[in-house]
């Protein structure tokens, strides 16, 4: 995909995602061909999988434990898979397999 393609997707301005692939390049997650193109680099995808992973396990914590409803689930879900420390997940992780 091209940045274009990710703002008319996402419906974010051109410009919100243009800044978003600048401090990607820049962290080493992803590239640009010649031709725009979008493309993780290896670090981008172990990103990409310890966010997804990050993602599914508080979508199951939120329904499973909370037992909220899975469409809150899945949207609060998005929102901490970024902002929770490692040792706060690892918490988590650890506080749900207690309880299984």
């Amino acid at each position: 995909m091209r940045a274009t393609d990710i703002a008319e997707s996402l419906q974010y301005t051109k410009a919100s995602i243009s800044r978003a692939v600048k401090l990607l390049k820049e962290k080493g997650y992803l590239y640009q061909d010649a031709h725009k193109m979008i493309f993780l680099t290896p670090k981008g995808e172990e990103k990409a999988v310890q966010i997804y992973e990050r993602h599914q396990f508080f979508v199951v914590f939120l329904t499973e434990v909370l037992q909220l409803d899975p469409q809150i689930a899945e949207q609060d879900a998005c929102r901490m898979e970024h902002v929770v420390s490692d040792s706060t997940f690892r918490g988590f992780q650890q506080l749900y397999e207690k309880m299984k």
